[in-house]
């Protein structure tokens, strides 16, 4: 399920490779952010497990998370 606005709009993370996430990136739709996250640890031959998702929550983070690899990625829909 797509959702407009999610992050609240704006573009999308560069699919290229040439950006990193940062606080306050903005995706257009839940898909953009399924496919940056999936994007950014095939360039990086990493694994990621999602924490959580829900229609206005994904939360995912470096599978060896708990042994120490400090990635994590929090994507919420600000409240109006």
């Amino acid at each position: 399920v797509q959702r407009e606005g999610f992050g609240g709009g704006g573009e999308d993370y560069d699919l290229d490779g040439g950006s990193e996430f940062q606080i306050g990136h903005r995706f257009s739709t839940r898909e953009a952010v399924h496919m940056a996250v999936k994007n950014y640890n095939i360039r990086r031959a990493s694994e990621y497990r999602v924490v959580e998702s829900g229609p206005d929550k994904y939360v995912c983070r470096c599978r060896r998370y708990d042994a120490g690899c400090p990635w994590s990625l929090r994507v919420a829909l600000p409240s109006c």
